[in-house]
């Protein structure tokens, strides 16, 4: 699935320039493990957190949904991406972070601001596979558009 930028609710176009303006954007699967940082309860206090960014290609205006590993092995957020390659983190969520080194030392970061919330298992791993998400999630990527569009349709209603 993808978007035009000027279909996101969060970006102003007009703070875009003309190359940004013409991007076709995209979906983005990031992994998040529980025993480095609390997702949930960053989500809970925060609407907006700065995450550490290895993939240069994503760019605002892009969702990312994040994957949050065992035991739960399932997308459970979905964010727009809203600033990229932070050189400094802007908002803190220190006391989310388990093993905080790995987050802080990050060299990039970008801004995601929370859209939805997922039921846990909605978007299982199983069921991302079946419907065409490759091996295993342990970095940033794109998603394949059988993937996103499976998204879309199994949580229309939520």
């Amino acid at each position: 699935m993808i978007r035009n930028t000027h279909t996101s609710p969060l970006i102003d176009n007009d703070q875009l320039d003309s190359k940004e303006r013409n991007r076709k954007m995209a979906d983005w699967i990031v992994p998040c493990n529980l025993n480095y940082y609390d997702v949930y309860g960053a989500f809970e206090k925060l609407d907006t957190l700065d995450w550490k960014q290895t993939c240069l290609k994503i760019a605002v205006g892009d969702y990312v949904y994040i994957y949050v590993g065992a035991p739960v092995s399932a997308i459970v957020f979905k964010c727009a991406v809203t600033k990229v390659q932070l050189k400094t983190v802007e908002i803190d969520d220190t006391a989310f972070a388990i093993v905080g080194e790995k987050y802080e030392t990050a060299p990039l970061h970008m801004e995601l601001k929370l859209l939805k919330r997922y039921p846990d298992g909605l978007l299982s791993a199983r069921k991302l596979s079946e419907h065409g998400l490759r091996g295993r999630i342990m970095c940033q990527r794109r998603m394949e558009d059988s993937v996103s569009e499976f998204i879309m349709s199994a949580t229309i209603k939520l």
